[in-house]
């Protein structure tokens, strides 16, 4: 999934590999899904994903994680194509 700029609901940085590390979430939904890319630039890392989500869904793109954190959180979903993580 690649993000429009109206849809971003991350707090991210773009490392000197560019790739984008999510640094947080700041939006409301239920579900939340990381996306592959956001700016043209593949998501690899996520350092915190803190909120009240009840789904998380990590793509195949992702290779760390630092913290996940939410009080209602009920599934995560990873991709099947993820060579890190697994559901």
């Amino acid at each position: 999934m690649d993000l429009d700029e109206d849809d971003i609901k991350f707090l991210y940085v773009i490392n000197e590999d560019n790739e984008v590390i999510i640094e947080n979430y700041i939006g409301d939904e239920e579900t939340v899904e990381i996306p592959t890319q956001i700016e043209g630039y593949p998501v690899t890392g996520i350092a915190r994903c803190d909120g009240t989500y009840k789904s998380l869904s990590i793509p195949s793109t992702v290779e760390a994680i630092g913290g996940i954190f939410s009080s209602n959180l009920e599934n995560i979903y990873v991709d099947i194509d993820n060579q890190n993580f697994t559901s």
